[in-house]
């Protein structure tokens, strides 16, 4: 829609660009490649250490991927779990913003509708749940 067009123009003038026309392979691709940052080098110790985030386009990048990814659940949208996915892969790269706990949930939600987890990523997700107290707390 025009809505999601104009919202990637302003993603991508903050750093973050996403695909015209998503298929289901680049989604897949997407949620394997975010199950893999999350179950790779990271461990619980560094998951539930993640500094604040600092970057200050990443912040904004983040504010508006989250209004993004709400019209994306509710629209059902292609584009929602690629928005969930780059929001956990930017708080994995810089760090905690508010809204991290936003895109945590809404992926896991995704992905409980289409597969269950194995053991090592579902605990690995359910690590960053004790970050959503520290998210909110972040200076934004």
């Amino acid at each position: 829609s025009d809505a999601f067009a104009y919202g990637f123009q302003i993603l991508e003038q903050l750093g973050e660009t996403f695909p015209a026309t998503p298929e289901n392979g680049i989604v897949v691709q997407e949620l394997l490649a975010t199950k893999e940052l999350v179950t790779g080098s990271l461990n619980e110790s560094k998951l539930r250490n993640l500094p604040e985030m600092t970057d200050v386009p990443k912040k904004e990048a983040m504010a508006f991927l989250a209004e993004m990814l709400i019209c994306g659940w509710q629209s059902r949208s292609i584009y929602y779990p690629l928005l969930a996915c780059r929001m956990v892969q930017i708080t994995l790269q810089y760090g905690l913003a508010k809204t991290s706990c936003l895109g945590k949930f809404f992926l896991r939600t995704y992905l409980s509708f289409l597969y269950p987890f194995t053991v090592r990523s579902g605990n690995h997700l359910s690590v960053l749940v004790p970050l959503q107290c520290r998210a909110l707390s972040c200076c934004a």
